[in-house]
């Protein structure tokens, strides 16, 4: 049941990323054979076994998560999130967020389960779930009350790519750099470089820093209509 909820997680993020692209009037064929294409890929790395080496370089950083950076890149370099600027909400982004509070709690259970020690979970230093809580607050107030201005939204992006970031560094040290942590070995299981638990790294993250990449265009987009107006 519990490495259901991580496959239960990826429908639901890949229906509604659907939805938003239909609601821009794209044809969602062929982000569907992607998303198929990139996990049967990230399938067959865990399935292989090559991703159970955590000695450096890391092999998941390596073969999926730069991989999963390009193919934001290239998303962003050729226009294809253009369509979605002016049909998804600025608010959207934010909440969509929410899906991070699920994730840190597959985290905390694959600690519980013995799967990595406590460093890269919200049992240490994992304030992850620290963005998408304060997202809900602060879209509220930015885009409902207008309370706030869209610079603490941008402020906000920023600071949850930082926290994104370290959470990825202290993955990535304590499987390949155990030693920095005061480990003789590395605490992260090699089940991890598995599936369902390869979906952290190879879909949720990725996940994660398109939308805060996304909003922040929305932002510099509509400063600009501003003071064009």
């Amino acid at each position: 049941m519990f490495e259901f909820q991580f496959y239960a997680l990826a429908l639901i993020l890949v229906a509604s990323l659907g939805l938003f692209l239909i609601r821009a009037g794209v044809r969602v064929q062929g982000f569907l054979l992607g998303m198929v294409a990139w996990m049967a890929y990230i399938s067959m790395l865990g399935h292989s076994g090559v991703l159970h080496d955590f000695s450096p370089p890391p092999r998941i950083l390596l073969l999926v998560v730069i991989p999963a950076f390009g193919i934001i890149s290239w998303v962003f370099l050729t226009g294809r999130h253009r369509l979605l600027l002016e049909s998804v909400p600025p608010w959207l982004p934010m909440v969509f967020q929410s899906f991070r509070i699920w994730v840190e709690f597959l985290l905390l259970g694959a600690y519980l389960r013995g799967l990595a020690s406590a460093e890269p979970t919200m049992a240490g230093y994992n304030y992850d779930i620290l963005v998408p809580l304060s997202g809900l607050s602060l879209a509220f107030l930015v885009y409902k009350k207008r309370v706030f201005g869209e610079k603490w939204v941008f402020a906000w992006n920023v600071a949850g790519l930082c926290i994104l970031a370290s959470v990825v560094f202290t993955f990535m040290t304590l499987a390949a750099f155990p030693s920095l942590w005061g480990y003789e070995t590395t605490t992260v299981k090699p089940m991890l470089g598995e599936m369902p638990y390869l979906l952290v790294a190879g879909f949720f993250m990725p996940v994660a820093v398109f939308m805060h990449v996304f909003s922040i265009i929305q932002i510099r987009q509509t400063s600009r209509v501003a003071h064009s107006g």
